[in-house]
């Protein structure tokens, strides 16, 4: 009996066009993946703007290919911000801890200085990249209301007492860029120098 290689029968033969679609489709978001992760590792060295050519041979991949996958570099960074929120959603959607505002605000400095020595990289992403690429602009400003919002639901009741202007100036403190430079000088003092400001803000007049 011929083996299924030589039988146009054989199950390679009965494969479904869904089923060729769907191994294409795979293909290609693994080889979206690896573009994501290429940005990723030369972000994480400092290059906030390599030539597409170093992201296409990082990735493993040839410069036509990757505008196969993206229709400009625009959607390549769009496509890598969505790929990279659920690693640090959960920075800004945990639920605040039981306790007064001191300790509330001691706890989100601590998740916050977290967030900055682990995926600082994706901050400084959009930050740099915001100025040429729309998509990095969008989760620039996303990534300020997305912080504003959990300001708000940590200061909680005491929310009355902060007005706009200091909520601006809470979002600047609690930026990662600052918790960055905090940590980078103060070490773990850092969340607990950022919460005391926070009370001295919120409370002064």
């Amino acid at each position: 009996m011929a083996d299924d290689a030589n039988n146009p029968t054989g199950d390679a033969a009965q494969a479904k066009p869904s089923e060729k679609k769907d191994g294409r489709h795979e293909r290609v978001e693994r080889g979206k993946r690896a573009v994501y992760e290429a940005l990723v590792e030369l972000f994480g060295e400092g290059r906030y703007n390599p030539p597409v050519a170093e992201v296409a041979a990082r990735a493993g991949v040839s410069q036509r290919t990757l505008f196969r996958y993206f229709g400009s570099f625009n959607d390549v960074v769009a496509g890598m911000i969505g790929y990279l929120y659920p690693r640090v959603e959960h920075y800004f959607t945990a639920a605040p801890p039981e306790g007064d505002l001191a300790s509330r605000l001691l706890a989100l400095a601590e998740l916050r200085a977290e967030f900055a020595e682990k995926q600082g990289v994706v901050t400084r992403t959009s930050e740099a990249l915001a100025h040429e690429w729309p998509a990095a602009a969008m989760a620039r400003y996303g990534r300020v209301e997305l912080l504003n919002q959990q300001l708000r639901k940590w200061i909680g009741d005491d929310m009355p007492r902060v007005s706009n202007e200091k909520l601006v100036v809470l979002s600047s403190l609690f930026d990662v860029s600052n918790m960055e430079a905090m940590s980078a000088a103060l070490g773990k003092k850092a969340a607990a120098t950022v919460a005391r400001a926070a009370i001295a803000i919120i409370e002064g007049d």
